[in-house]
């Protein structure tokens, strides 16, 4: 593997502002999932939990005491790619760690805080090492220990205060999301909420995207457009079934939370009718 050395003066973490984390001008990132990069989820997956991408370097010290305190990864469904930045003695060690069955393992962890090599299985497998370098090249750390979340840099105390945001709203309807299917606008995996968009229906579909932003993070729904005009951005597609699927979810929501016609979008967070959406989004998001 071809790892990118830097210097010692990149050993930092980063604490971003909410609006230039999802800036709808920053490039979109991979998310990782359970089935591709289940060697790299650090506890089992939790369905509605956000997804948090972390990248340590076996020989960072503050990765070290952040592999310590690894308990504030338990609210996520953490991924740990192990990305060996800081020179030949940290690439050496990842090579090691990557040959391992389960390169994030309790035993893999606790070697690394004690600065040891991994006693571990061996997997005769190229493939950590193929997945890990494909997030590496796509996300290019350059600093140490580096959090993404929705393929956007993050803060881990910056996260929790979003997650508790959201968690903080409380709804008399209870969706069951599994429901609406038709109305899912892509494939993701952030999971921090889950966001209905309820939009005018002679919005043209461009007009329905610069409402949801490629780089959100939240899993997206739409409901009210017309669907020949949005069916190609739907997880469903343009299938007559997806289309009378579409229909109906569209007016059960509508009918659920009593709205009338609007010439503007109307959002529904995690079940609860938002009369004011301004703190969700940063102004380069929404229009």
């Amino acid at each position: 593997m071809k790892w990118r050395t830097i210097g010692m003066r990149a050993l930092f973490i980063s604490s971003v502002a909410f609006t230039a984390v999802f800036s709808s001008n920053a490039q979109v990132l991979p998310i990782p999932n359970q089935n591709e990069h289940g060697a790299f989820l650090l506890d089992p997956w939790k369905p509605e939990a956000p997804v948090l991408v972390a990248f340590i370097d076996p020989y960072c010290p503050y990765c070290i005491k952040a592999l310590k305190s690894k308990e504030r990864y338990q609210y996520y469904n953490t991924f740990i790619f192990w990305a060996g930045i800081l020179g030949d003695r940290s690439i050496a060690r990842v090579e090691e760690i990557l040959a391992c069955n389960n390169p994030v393992s309790e035993s893999v962890i606790n070697s690394v805080v004690q600065r040891i090599a991994p006693e571990c299985d061996k997997s005769k497998s190229l493939e950590h090492r193929e997945l890990a370098q494909h997030m590496v090249d796509a996300y290019d750390p350059m600093a140490v220990p580096s959090y993404y979340f929705g393929g956007r840099r993050v803060g881990l105390s910056e996260l929790a205060r979003m997650v508790n945001g959201v968690n903080q709203l409380e709804s008399t309807v209870k969706l069951d999301w599994s429901r609406y299917a038709e109305l899912r606008w892509r494939r993701n995996n952030h999971n921090l909420a889950k966001l209905i968009a309820v939009v005018p229906t002679e919005w043209s579909a461009n007009e329905v995207q610069n409402n949801i932003p490629l780089d959100a993070k939240f899993d997206w729904y739409v409901a009210g457009a017309n669907f020949e005009a949005i069916c190609s951005h739907l997880n469903e597609g343009c299938e007559l079934e997806a289309k009378e699927g579409y229909r109906k979810r569209s007016a059960e929501i509508q009918l659920l939370y009593d709205l009338k016609s609007s010439d503007k979008v109307q959002y529904v967070l995690n079940g609860v009718l938002l009369n004011d959406s301004t703190k969700l989004f940063s102004k380069s998001m929404v229009n």
